[in-house]
């Protein structure tokens, strides 16, 4: 029985924390059709469904820009978010199809 390769690949840090909106740093075009959505979708439910994903070191918002603005929006100062290392080997950036 031959044995099972090693894999030198490890799973990238990935913590959820509360992060202050003023620290983000956001990159990408805000969707004024999306953000109304998202705003009304979590005022009337009052909860986030998808925290918003951030790189642990610097805050940039990786995925979750309308998110963060819906949040803003409605005047919350700190949201949920998941921090990541996004510059490990194993992390693949990538898109997705839009999703609210």
């Amino acid at each position: 029985m031959r044995a099972a390769k090693q894999s030198t690949r490890t799973a990238p840090s990935l913590r959820f924390a509360v992060v202050e909106l003023g620290r983000l740093r956001g990159h990408e075009r805000i969707r004024p059709a999306l953000l109304e959505e998202l705003s009304e979708q979590i005022r009337r439910e009052g909860v986030l469904k998808r925290p918003s994903l951030v790189a642990d070191r610097d805050f940039v918002i990786l995925d979750g820009h309308d998110r963060a603005e819906a949040l803003r929006k409605l005047g919350y100062v700190r949201i949920p978010g998941y921090l990541v290392d996004y510059r490990s080997d194993i992390v693949k950036l990538g898109t997705w199809p839009d999703a609210v």
